[in-house]
């Protein structure tokens, strides 16, 4: 494995290179933001795109609207722009047959790409494709 503090010298290190400042500037964002609800931020993609996501303690997954996204409301009321999979050279979608936490139904619903979704206690939920990428916290 790799040296924790390599780890976070080279995560800093990218850090830098990527906002341009230094890597222990501090957060001003809140992780809590109301409602009970706990949020937090990924950069996500190769260029890497802000999403702010829930912090869920039912599952291991998060889900965020990509460009193409139907039905995910008024794109004002997401904290972010949605994620461009295109700008991204690193996304991956995972098809049927290959899901690790999606499933699969007719080809005519998912078009041959494992399907995801997650319900909060809170009551909202999402569902979409399942897809992998690079991200960081």
């Amino acid at each position: 494995g790799v040296d924790v503090d390599e780890e976070t010298n080279l995560r800093r290190r990218h850090e830098r290179v990527r906002h341009g400042r230094k890597a222990n500037a501090q957060q001003v964002d809140a992780a809590y933001q109301g409602y009970g609800t706990h949020y937090v931020d990924i950069w996500t993609g190769t260029p890497p795109q802000r999403q702010t996501v829930i912090i869920g303690t039912g599952s291991g997954g998060i889900g965020f609207p990509c460009s193409n996204c139907i039905d995910c409301g008024d794109g004002s009321a997401h904290t972010d722009k949605f994620f461009r999979e295109t700008d991204s050279f690193t996304f991956r979608s995972i098809t049927c047959g290959n899901c690790e936490v999606g499933h699969c139904q007719s080809q005519e619903v998912s078009n041959g790409k494992c399907q995801y979704g997650i319900s909060y206690q809170e009551g909202s939920s999402w569902s979409g494709f399942e897809a992998k990428d690079m991200a960081y916290v």
